[in-house]
């Protein structure tokens, strides 16, 4: 029970359940991973973070953004010291936290974190990248809320361009 592989195993039964919308017993297993991984590899191990990240997810899709904001400081900080601020997946823990500051209204805040995304986005996977679409997209999408409708149009026709380019004109994330 309290084994590596055994932990890797409830782990994926939580991402399987979180796709399927069992955001409780996601969470449950979840948690039970995350007591393993702390005691057998320790708590600034990279699967620690993992299991911060996935909880800091689940925490945000049931509503609880303050304490999904928690998990997913705790998720940073550990990516952050293993691999450092100009990491792909440091950006995605600066990408969901923008989400949920961007869903409690902090707009300043998330656009923060947005920009931060798409610098290191654009450095580690290019600017015609998916992922820079996507941020592209949720920056206008701040921007359309603070009342900055050019600037948002012009974010917006970015992201758009990108898909359109990666995707394809009659692809469904461009139509």
């Amino acid at each position: 029970e309290q084994h590596i592989d055994v932990a890797a195993i409830y782990f994926d039964m939580g991402v399987a359940l979180y796709t399927q919308g069992e955001l409780g017993r996601a969470m449950e297993l979840y948690e039970k991973v995350l007591a393993i991984y702390k005691k057998v590899v320790g708590e600034q191990h990279l699967n620690v973070a993992s299991v911060y990240y996935h909880i800091g997810v689940v925490l945000q899709a049931q509503g609880e953004v303050d304490q999904a904001m928690e998990s997913l400081e705790q998720a940073l900080a550990i990516r952050k010291a293993a691999l450092g601020e100009q990491h792909i997946d440091v950006a995605a823990i600066y990408f969901d936290m923008g989400v949920a500051l961007y869903t409690q209204g902090e707009l300043g805040r998330a656009m923060e974190l947005y920009e931060k995304v798409l610098a290191i986005y654009k450095k580690v996977v290019g600017e015609q990248h998916l992922n820079v679409a996507s941020v592209y997209y949720h920056i206008g999408v701040v921007l359309q809320a603070q009342g900055e409708v050019d600037q948002a149009m012009e974010s917006l026709e970015q992201a758009l361009a990108i898909r359109k380019a990666a995707l394809g004109e009659q692809h469904i994330d461009v139509a």
